[in-house]
């Protein structure tokens, strides 16, 4: 059990340490692509995730994972594409 200073010390703490933006996005291929493989059922979706990998949404690509050669499952779904996101230096688009 703690004590209720401690759980202030934890606010404060936390309040210090988070601005409320996130300085890191991480995506999976599996979410994003079904927005840009049919443009015209979501076009709002599809053009944000498309200026966001482009780096026209404030974000850059740092990271792509994949597994490769025999690792690489032949059903897709099972193993997306992960793509980790960090924001730019300006933030903005």
């Amino acid at each position: 059990m703690s004590s209720p200073s401690a759980k202030g010390s934890l606010r404060s703490g936390r309040s210090r340490s988070w601005s409320g933006q996130p300085t890191r996005l991480v995506l999976t291929a599996s979410y994003y692509e079904r927005f840009l493989d049919h443009p015209d059922q979501r076009p709002e979706r599809a053009a944000f995730f498309r200026d966001l990998l482009a780096g026209r949404g404030g974000f850059e690509v740092a990271a792509r994972f994949r597994q490769q050669g025999w690792r690489r499952p032949e059903a897709e779904f099972l193993d997306p594409e992960i793509v980790v996101l960090r924001k730019t230096v300006t933030g903005q688009p």
